[in-house]
């Protein structure tokens, strides 16, 4: 959340005050990459998990692990406004790969508690965006960032660190349950029709 809400504010502050040139690099990046990252994660989703079903996890770990460094070289190497912000297109594509996958579980395994499951999602989505921002900017004012705004990119970088690179191990484990509530599910199947674990 510290990385969607004030990443522009990195930009427009540290980088450059090309306000309309962000703008519409902007709102580029996020329909081409964001649309061709969403369709690719499908595709490559659909084509793998039936073979394994942790594919998706694995494409939310890879996605969270690849979109890292260009976190970290677009707001850490400050010298040019249009490299950073290649690699900010290049973080939306691949960290986008997982973003609708991550919640695809859920509707697809989990019929009881569906609602629930989405509810808490939001709960903790809300909550991550109220409470992430003023984190930031204390962080921001304690360190000086408004004299040198080359700390802001600093702050991006390690929220993100913690954000991305935390949720791998719970994308593991996300991926984990899903095997074994497909596997109760047959075993239920086949206790109900003799069938035998498919």
């Amino acid at each position: 959340c510290i990385y969607r809400y004030l990443c522009p504010c990195f930009f427009l502050e540290s980088l450059s005050r090309l306000q309309s040139e962000y703008a519409i690099a902007n709102a580029l990046a996020l329909s081409i990459c964001g649309f061709a990252s969403s369709m690719m994660g499908g595709i490559i989703s659909d084509f793998f998990e039936k073979k394994d079903l942790m594919s998706k996890a694995y494409i939310c770990m890879i996605g969270s692990a690849l979109a890292l460094p260009c976190i970290a070289i677009s707001t850490c190497y400050q010298a040019s406004f249009w490299l950073s912000f290649f690699f900010i297109a290049l973080k939306i594509l691949v960290q986008g790969l997982g973003t609708l996958l991550a919640h695809d579980d859920a509707k697809h395994y989990l019929e009881w508690d569906r609602g629930e499951h989405k509810g808490a999602h939001l709960f903790y989505t809300a909550l991550a965006a109220t409470i992430s921002p003023a984190v930031f900017g204390y962080l921001a004012n304690s360190l000086g960032a408004a004299a040198n705004p080359s700390i802001y990119g600093y702050l991006l970088t390690g929220s993100t660190i913690i954000g991305y690179g935390g949720s791998v191990p719970f994308f593991w484990l996300a991926g984990e349950n899903t095997n074994d509530i497909c596997y109760k599910k047959k075993l239920e199947y086949s206790n109900t029709w003799g069938f035998g674990v498919l």
